[in-house]
């Protein structure tokens, strides 16, 4: 990446991070490209000129902020905690990371997840699974093609629940899907046990 080309991305994570702001305060349909320009300190010529439209801006700051999650669990994956603990972090920043685009995800007009992001998010499902089956957390019996099967089945649910409901009704849906998705219908004994077998 040359100079101009970093200046340029540069220039673009301050208008994805003046847009997040905004939006998660306003919501998307009350905060204008000026509004986003004013804060970003650009012109709205230079917000159209990267994105073309509003939609579009929305669409390319959820995919860099989705990407940059997603590193923050890879991370998690990648340390040297116990398997019980990366699970609770990574469902602990799933739930913040999901209630803080609900708002947004009700809007016909604006997708869940950006193309692509959902791909990544049940390759990293898998990692995670495949690592808790390698140290006996999870059924080794379980195939890639079943877990993808569980994946695609909470990520249908989240659909869902981003289009019912008030947001105190999403966000206590989403808690709850969540601690079913990592734990199962055993909750975190199933875990404790494991630790106890283990140990």
């Amino acid at each position: 990446m040359n100079g101009f080309e970093r200046r340029t991305q540069m220039k673009k994570q301050h208008i994805y991070e003046a847009a997040a702001e905004l939006i998660a305060s306003n919501g998307f349909a009350k905060v204008s490209v000026q509004d986003i320009a004013d804060k970003a300190g650009v012109s709205p010529a230079t917000i159209y000129n990267y994105f073309g439209t509003k939609e579009q801006l929305h669409a390319d700051m959820l995919e860099f902020w989705v990407n940059e999650q997603i590193v923050a669990y890879e991370e998690i994956l990648a340390s040297n905690r116990p398997y019980p603990e990366k699970v609770k972090a990574i469902m602990l920043m799933e739930s913040r990371n999901v209630k803080a685009i609900l708002p947004e995800a009700s809007l016909p007009s604006l997708p869940l997840l950006p193309e692509g992001s959902e791909d990544r998010l049940q390759s990293f499902f898998v990692r995670l699974a495949d690592e808790g089956q390698a140290e006996g957390y999870m059924d080794r019996s379980l195939t890639d093609v079943l877990l993808l099967r569980y994946f695609r089945m909470y990520m249908s649910e989240l659909r869902h629940i981003s289009t019912s409901g008030s947001q105190a009704e999403q966000e206590a849906a989403v808690d709850q899907l969540l601690h079913l998705f990592f734990y199962g219908l055993m909750g975190q004994t199933a875990i404790k046990a494991a630790d106890s077998d283990r140990g």
